[in-house]
């Protein structure tokens, strides 16, 4: 297992390779959601999962040319 992390546009970032499965997760103040998830949709949902937070176009587009470039 692999881990890399990164602090985007004030959001740290935490990706983790694994050998049979490759996943990102975008964590930001007690909201989290997968990467994909993340670019898609634009949105961080609150670890209780009653509310969400929107990330920006171009944080959701640094933060996936970031992933990428680190083999996600």
């Amino acid at each position: 297992m692999n881990c890399k992390t990164n602090v985007i546009d004030g959001l740290r970032v935490e990706l983790e390779l694994q050998e049979d499965l490759t996943q990102g997760w975008v964590y930001w103040g007690g909201y989290s959601a997968s990467l994909e998830a993340m670019y898609q949709q634009g949105v961080l949902t609150s670890d209780f999962g009653d509310s969400e937070k929107r990330v920006a176009p171009q944080t959701r587009e640094k933060i996936y040319n970031w992933a990428v470039a680190n083999g996600y």
